[in-house]
């Protein structure tokens, strides 16, 4: 009958002078391999966050998109009182009228260019009197201005981008465009004349 000492010393000499315990007896690849099951899940949770981000991304830019230019129907469709456009372009040499007259017979994208250039002329003339002119600077269509700058730039990009590639969808753009310029046209005319009365 073997004594209590024998059996605690005989337990130390094989557990703790030689190879590693039971407890440390599995092998490594286990742990690994679920680290490696992790960082797969982690990847596939972080890509589909992506995709979900960028398609919310597209459906509020196109969203977006839509009420800019169902807005800017609405303030292009209002009736004025009286129209200054004519008066406007006539005493500061704006051409979109003549440029609206011919859209029509252009065929070729150069003329098309052409018509482009004059335009964004007179636009530039006119967003520059109407924000920075001390007698035409209002605030109260302030939003309106602001809503049909980014329509006018948005369709300036569709110009860009479609003009090389259809001609008739670059006359569309443009054709918008000078509507654009119209308002501007015909809202510093009501001013002028606003500020005229009130002197």
């Amino acid at each position: 009958m073997s004594r209590p000492g024998e059996n605690l010393s005989s337990f130390l000499e094989n557990d703790l002078n030689n190879n590693a315990n039971s407890c440390t007896d599995f092998p490594p690849m286990i742990f690994f391999a679920q680290i490696k099951v992790q960082h797969r899940r982690y990847e596939v949770f972080k890509t589909t966050l992506m995709v979900i981000s960028l398609i919310m991304s597209g459906i509020s830019a196109g969203l977006f998109i839509y009420w800019l230019r169902y807005t800017c129907q609405l303030i292009l469709s209002a009736k004025s009182a009286r129209d200054y456009t004519r008066d406007v372009a006539e005493a500061n040499k704006l051409l979109f009228l003549q440029v609206q007259q011919e859209l029509e017979q252009v065929r070729e994208r150069l003329d098309l260019d052409t018509l482009h250039t004059k335009l964004e002329n007179d636009y530039r003339l006119l967003t520059y009197l109407l924000i920075h002119g001390p007698a035409f600077n209002a605030h109260s269509d302030r939003l309106e201005q602001i809503v049909l700058m980014l329509n006018f730039r948005l369709l300036k990009a569709f110009y860009a981008v479609t003009c090389p590639i259809s001609v008739s969808n670059g006359k569309r753009a443009l054709h918008e465009m000078t509507q654009v310029v119209g308002y501007f046209a015909n809202r510093m005319g009501e001013r002028s004349a606003y500020a005229a009365a009130y002197r």
